[in-house]
């Protein structure tokens, strides 16, 4: 699980205000004025549009494997060259999905699965023969979850699934470079109560800095950016000691973040502007 990423610089702050136990680190070196920066790249985003557009989150592979009954040496080498040999028809329609969003080709989507990579390694392979090709669903890597339309390739060793969704209905910010990962957080059914989740903060040693958490959020009609800063907060009562040591043992925890108004169909992300996978909290 990957976590919301730090951001900002330490400041001292009165009193007991922490919402997560003392610990050790240092706070990170980003400036808080990069969420304005993920504010401003994702504020086209149409959120209002019905259905919201898809946004896929970073390093999500292309297609996804459906079924894989064969686990040969063959069998990765042949998904590694995206090599495929058609031996069935290709269905002509439909053009809309039920939903009445466009759908790409049943053509397009053989053309960009079977599409070599560029430069191709040099392997010898013997391809993977597609003999069915429909329209169905599957869970591709994107902010809300839940299945997509998707184009089925089956083959005896191993059904893929590409997205069946027309070029239109994904989103991303124009010009956008790219991001390692995405973060994670739950939403409660109010819509305004985010669970989110960072490195568990252990009981500082005696005389070091006592840290805590806070988050910076910057909203507007297209997205939420959420922004968790490590601050210093005091400094641990007693001596010094070179006997006091800390685990090295990473550990998460949860942490909650209000935001002004519900999320809905709004896009999470993390002040890094990577979007974030939401789902929901009873």
């Amino acid at each position: 699980m990957v976590l919301f990423a730090l951001a900002g610089c330490a400041r001292t702050v009165p009193g007991d205000g922490s919402s997560m136990p003392g610990g050790p680190g240092t706070p990170g070196t980003q400036a808080s004025g990069a969420a304005g920066a993920a504010l401003a790249a994702w504020s086209g985003y149409p959120a209002s549009r019905k259905p919201r557009p898809v946004v896929n989150l970073p390093g999500a592979d292309p297609f996804v494997i459906v079924s894989h009954p064969s686990q040969t040496e063959n069998v990765k080498l042949a998904l590694q060259l995206r090599s495929f040999e058609l031996a069935a028809g290709l269905p002509r329609g439909p053009v809309n999905a039920p939903d009445g969003r466009p759908l790409r080709s049943a053509q397009d989507a053989w053309a960009q699965l079977s599409k070599v990579p560029d430069p191709a390694p040099a392997a010898k392979v013997t391809p993977l023969k597609v003999t069915s090709v429909r329209l169905g669903t599957a869970a591709f890597r994107h902010d809300r979850l839940g299945d997509l339309p998707a184009w089925i390739f089956e083959t005896a060793e191993i059904t893929v699934a590409w997205p069946a969704l027309a070029e239109p209905e994904y989103w991303s910010p124009p010009g956008a470079g790219p991001v390692k990962a995405s973060p994670y957080a739950k939403v409660k059914s109010s819509g305004t109560t985010l669970t989110v989740e960072v490195e568990a903060l252990q009981r500082p040693c005696p005389g070091d800095p006592e840290y805590a958490y806070e988050a910076e959020v910057k909203e507007s009609e297209a997205v939420a950016v959420v922004s968790i800063k490590k601050i210093v907060k005091g400094t641990a009562p007693g001596e010094k000691s070179s006997s006091c040591a800390y685990s090295m043992v990473y550990r998460s925890a949860p942490y909650q973040v209000t935001l002004a108004k519900p999320l809905g169909d709004r896009v999470l992300v993390s002040g890094e502007g990577a979007p974030a996978l939401v789902t929901s909290e009873s």
